[in-house]
């Protein structure tokens, strides 16, 4: 019923606007006519209203009562005005505005009148009635009709044009007049409103089925942006994964049977000794380069040590690489040991010192890795020339697509990259992820390797004691296997007593025939050369190992010399290197019995 109401009013005058556009109704011809008839009510109403309302209080000055006619006058208008102008009030806290300053107005009028004021009371409670069943333009309607009614009563009685002298007859006109006007608005506004309440709630409809549709938009549009984010996700995982397979081929295959060639040359350097030489310098030279293509793609730091021998090979590399000199400071506590996050933050701090080097235009960086408990927080600046921070939040090839992945990575496992960059003034990256991320990566598979079987030279007795140097060879590769077994093949004191193809095999092969020195490869399957040396020392710590990597790395060094292993060799190294540290770690063994 409320509803029906306020469509009522909406339909008398839709708008104070009207008042200025007179003309502008839209809608057929019907409309159109009842809104000119209605916009010529409403202004003939409250034109007469102003006029009328002096005529009316004269009658009330003519009963005695002028002192009320100034307070009568002030609560009229602001009850006029509070209905017409201030519309940013609320329609209820308008109407109550309204309500007080007419019972007011009748209070005035009951005092001057007595018993017979009813019907002028009525009389101004229509118009609050009006305004309150069909709204405030309404109500504005039933004060000019009724100013109108209190014109002609007031003119009557005040210049004695009315011959009637029953006060109760008076004030029954008022009452008829008013409940007239109220049926008369009701009346006029009945089919309207019901069209418009048809109308309105088409509109509902419509406007409910857009509401779903955008919601449906809406809940797709989140999809997509998720499947982005995932999607780059995805795409630094899988280049991941292809630079590891790519460094796995280069140092599992290709530098293992360079290194294997080489061997096999340098045992055989007696026949042509200039052309093996050249031969030689060939391939130190291809072991050199996809030595440092391996590096680049997959540093072997990164997955045998933490996050921060990982930054600190990166620093050096960056400078020997770019002549970019970054200061690395770390937080004592701030070690990094997942694989996942360890990986993530190391390639973010790449990236951002990449693109120092292409385009700040300074040949210093600053890498701050910090923190609390919950979040990892990696800082890197510069103070190179800066730029537009903006070209982040569309795709271009300035902003390149290293900085979007990382971002929306960042995103993607919960963290957060901002960008503080100005031109000319530098620039600062700020990555925060959270340092409980699951393991969103997949797992990189290793480069194709052929598991071998345990070999044992045949014709060489495991109780060859005391014959020369008993060697074990451990490496996962055959041809590397083999040119090292040619190497100290015919070499005097050394006896090459077993050969295994992973680090398991090797600690097997180890407590079966305890040799007196296992020449042992760092990345092998299975278990690693790392693992496979530490378990021979706790085992067997009379057995002398020696390691062997592809790899010039101080932290694998380090690592093997920490489980137990005498001496580290490159496989890169000479045989005649090769060769002294075996005679050498021998002797020492020797001297140590000896003395025992």
């Amino acid at each position: 019923m409320f509803e029906l109401w306020q469509a009522r009013s909406r339909f008398l005058l839709p708008a104070w606007r009207r008042l200025y556009e007179p003309w502008s109704c839209e809608g057929d011809g019907l409309q159109y006519w009842r809104e000119r008839i209605l916009f010529s009510i409403y202004l003939c109403g409250a034109l007469s209203g102003l006029i009328a309302y002096l005529p009316g209080i004269l009658y009330l000055i003519s009963r005695g009562g002028g002192w009320v006619v100034p307070i009568t006058t002030l609560f009229y208008t602001m009850a006029v005005v509070v209905l017409i102008f201030p519309h940013h009030l609320t329609f209820r806290f308008r109407a109550l505005l309204v309500i007080c300053s007419l019972h007011l107005t009748g209070f005035c009028v009951l005092s001057v009148l007595g018993p017979y004021s009813g019907g002028f009371i009525w009389l101004f409670a229509s118009a609050v009635m009006s305004g309150l069943l069909l709204g405030p333009h309404a109500s504005i309607l039933a004060i000019g009709a009724n100013a109108l009614t209190l014109t002609g009563l007031g003119v009557l009685l005040a210049w004695g044009l009315l011959p009637w002298s029953d006060e109760g007859l008076i004030t029954f006109l008022p009452w008829v007049s008013a409940s007239l006007n109220l049926l008369f608005l009701n009346a006029l506004t009945a089919v309207p409103a019901a069209t418009m309440m048809a109308g309105l709630e088409n509109a509902l409809f419509r406007q409910q089925g857009i509401s779903a549709q955008l919601q449906i938009e809406r809940q797709e549009l989140i999809l997509v942006r998720k499947q982005l984010r995932r999607l780059a996700v995805e795409l630094i995982e899988a280049e991941e994964r292809e630079k590891h397979r790519i460094a796995g081929l280069l140092h599992e295959d290709l530098q293992q049977l360079l290194a294997g060639a080489r061997f096999m040359l340098q045992s055989a350097a007696h026949s042509e000794p200039t052309v093996l030489e050249e031969v030689k310098r060939l391939l130190e030279e291809s072991i050199r380069k996809s030595r440092q293509l391996s590096h680049e793609l997959s540093p072997a730091v990164l997955h045998h040590s933490g996050l921060t021998a990982a930054l600190n090979w990166l620093c050096l590399h960056m400078r020997e690489q770019f002549g970019l000199n970054v200061r690395l400071d770390i937080e004592p506590d701030k070690q990094v040991e997942k694989a996942p996050l360890k990986v993530f933050l190391f390639r973010a701090v790449q990236e951002f010192l990449f693109n120092i080097v292409k385009h700040a235009g300074v040949n210093t960086a600053h890498v701050q890795l910090s923190g609390s408990n919950n979040e990892f927080v990696i800082t890197v600046s510069d103070l190179g020339i800066g730029f537009d921070k903006s070209i982040l939040d569309t795709y271009t090839s300035k902003a390149g697509l290293g900085l979007l992945s990382l971002r929306e990575r960042a995103r993607y496992i919960g963290g957060s990259l901002t960008v503080e960059s100005t031109p000319a003034q530098g620039s600062r990256f700020i990555l925060r992820v959270p340092a409980d991320m699951e393991n969103t990566a997949h797992p990189v598979p290793p480069a194709t390797r052929i598991e071998e079987k345990i070999h044992i030279p045949t014709g060489t007795p495991a109780s060859a004691a005391g014959l020369g140097i008993r060697v074990l060879f451990a490496d996962d590769h055959k041809v590397m296997r083999q040119g090292l077994i040619r190497l100290v093949n015919g070499k005097p004191d050394i006896l090459v007593v077993g050969e295994a193809a992973n680090g398991r095999e090797a600690l097997e092969l180890t407590r079966q025939l305890r040799p007196d020195v296992v020449i042992m490869d760092v990345s092998m399957p299975v278990m690693d050369g790392v693992e496979a040396t530490r378990q021979i020392k706790i085992e067997m710590p009379e057995v002398r190992v020696i390691g062997l990597s592809m790899h010039e790395d101080g932290n694998i060094s380090r690592s093997m010399r920490n489980a137990g292993a005498e001496a580290f060799l490159t496989k890169t190294t000479s045989s005649a290197e090769l060769l002294k540290t075996i005679y050498g770690i021998a002797r020492k063994q020797h001297a140590t019995s000896m003395s025992n």
